[in-house]
């Protein structure tokens, strides 16, 4: 069958009265949910300050506003600091279980968290055919 993951579920995600993205329920896969640190960490990375609550990082250049699956992911990396996740498992840790999407996804959105990073983004490493983690 090559038919795509049938939606069960889908409602709009808003934040702070702001769209932020679509929670999307598939059948055969576990609900979405983002895993990792609580949502009020917030990460210091010396000139650079991750808040995870408010979905924004604040440095030189000022505030930048995180996506929810931007935020999602450093949530998860930062749950276990030095860590290397999987692509896989990025993806199961924002969408649940059973989620099938292109591995283009987290890349994506790997760079656009190291663009908003700046002069941080060393912090977030990729090991090559491994994955991505987040280092102090």
């Amino acid at each position: 069958d090559t038919a795509g993951p049938v939606v069960v579920q889908s409602r709009n995600v808003v934040v702070d009265g702001m769209y932020v993205g679509k929670f999307m329920q598939f059948a055969n896969a576990e609900p979405y949910a983002i895993t990792g640190t609580p949502n009020n960490a917030t990460l210091d990375f010396g000139k650079v300050k991750i808040d995870l609550e408010r979905m924004t990082i604040c440095g030189a250049d000022g505030e930048v506003r995180l996506t929810a699956t931007e935020a999602g992911i450093l949530r998860l990396l930062s749950s276990e600091l030095g860590r290397v996740f999987t692509k896989d498992e990025i993806i199961s840790g924002l969408r649940g279980k059973g989620y099938a999407c292109e591995d283009s996804m987290v890349y994506t959105h790997i760079y656009n968290i190291r663009k908003k990073l700046g002069t941080a983004a060393e912090h977030l490493s990729c090991d090559r055919h491994a994955g991505y983690r987040l280092v102090k």
